[in-house]
Order: C-alpha cells, then sequence, then structure tokens
C-alpha cells in the first residue's frame, strides 16, 4: 500500500526543499497581516472516482491533490486577491518504486510577501465577519493569476460553506485550471525539479466527496496566517 501519510498536504514536503509556501499555511509575513480583508482556503486531497481506493501503486494515478488559497489585505470584500497559489496536483510512482508528485503551481503576489510576483485578477469574498470560531462561513470566488518565475497560468471558480473550526468544506465545490510548466517532487530522494514538462491540469475540490486530507476555512481577515 502507498503510505498516504507521505502525501498528507503536499506544499509541506515542498516548502522543507524548495521553499514552495504550504498552500493556506502563512504564507504572509507579519508585515501584510493587516487585519481586514478576507483569506479563502479551499485545498483536498481525493481520488478521482470519489472512493478511498486509489491508495494502491495500481491506483495511485487516480490520486489527485487541489487547492486554491486567496488573500486581500486591502480591507475591501468582494476585491480581487492581492495575493493567490493554485495548484493541482497528480502522484505516480516510477521505474525505481519511488514515490512522485506532479504538479503544476502559481503564487501570485507581492515578492515582499513570499510570493513570485505576477498579476491576479477577478473577486473572491467571505461572510463579513467570519472568524475562526465560524462553523457556517460563506466565501465564494472566480479569480486567476499569472505566476512569473514557474510560468504557469491558473483559474479558481467556487463557492460554499466552511466550517473553521474543523476547517473542512460543509457545502460546495471550486473547480481549479493550470497551464504551464509542471515541477516534480521525488518523496524517496528528496529530489525537487521544475520545467519537467509543458501541459495543464484540472482539479477540483467538492464537500459532497471522500478525501484523505482536507483544509478549508473563509476569514473576513487576513490577520490570522495560520
Amino acid at each position: 500500500m502507498i503510505r498516504l501519510s507521505r502525501y498528507l498536504i503536499a506544499g509541506t514536503a515542498l516548502a522543507a526543499v524548495a521553499g514552495v509556501g504550504v498552500p493556506g499555511h502563512g504564507m504572509l509575513t507579519a508585515s501584510a497581516q493587516t487585519g481586514t480583508g478576507y483569506k479563502i482556503v479551499y485545498s483536498q486531497q481525493y481520488c478521482t472516482d470519489g472512493s478511498y481506493s486509489c491508495s494502491s501503486p495500481g491506483s495511485i494515478q487516480n490520486l489527485r491533490y487541489a487547492d486554491v488559497s486567496l488573500w486581500s489585505y486591502s480591507g475591501a470584500m468582494g476585491a480581487t486577491p492581492d495575493a493567490a497559489t493554485i495548484e493541482c496536483g497528480t502522484y505516480y510512482i516510477d521505474g525505481q518504486g519511488d514515490d512522485h508528485f506532479d504538479a503544476l503551481y502559481a503564487s501570485v503576489g507581492p515578492q515582499g510577501y513570499g510570493f513570485d510576483g505576477g498579476m491576479t485578477w477577478g473577486r473572491a469574498a467571505a461572510s463579513p465577519g467570519a472568524n475562526e470560531t465560524w462553523t457556517a462561513a460563506q466565501s465564494s470566488f472566480n479569480v486567476g493569476g499569472s505566476d512569473p518565475i514557474t510560468g504557469v497560468l491558473a483559474s479558481a471558480a467556487g463557492s460554499g460553506t466552511t466550517d473553521n473550526v474543523a476547517d473542512v468544506l460543509t457545502s460546495g465545490s471550486a473547480t481549479i485550471s493550470l497551464t504551464g510548466w509542471f515541477y516534480d517532487y521525488n518523496f524517496d530522494t528528496g529530489v525537487y525539479r521544475t520545467h519537467v514538462k509543458y501541459g495543464s491540469l484540472t482539479c477540483s475540490v467538492s464537500s459532497s466527496r471522500a478525501y484523505f486530507i482536507e483544509y478549508s476555512e473563509a476569514l473576513a481577515s487576513t490577520n490570522d496566517p495560520s
């Protein structure tokens, strides 16, 4: 069986070896935390058939990771995000038996705050006043971004209700699409490679499917960077 604990939030491993921010976890520095605006995160690791049956070597290609994380620290609800990380990833085992994560990733926003620069567009909003104690925070977004470093063009659209205490999406969904250069991470050797191939990938987050790991929340503040 594939050791799924190795795949819990793909960005965790990448943060250690390549400086890639962990989706939804502390991308903003203290200087960016104004206590206004919004922070919206929809992320999930799942099987494409909605089951728990893609953890074997013969089915690992059906395992997906999806993430969209948005921040606005301008104080305007419904504004274009000041920063976004958007990612879709797949998993495979190579001829040596090593486990890999193969993905497209965009980190768009001010470089001084740990992002890659580039431009974001679109709109997003969360329930006014929503904080970490809310169990039914609503959010919606239709956004995109272009990462000048990874060369990835990304878009994400969705809406739903999150339980900010349990950090799960209780209703709703999101669709994510990316085009550009893939990166590849080998979990066994720790080797991280960029620009391995050019292509497109889509993934999604849904409250109606089974999943291995989820981290989702919608806050009316960027004050909490966790």
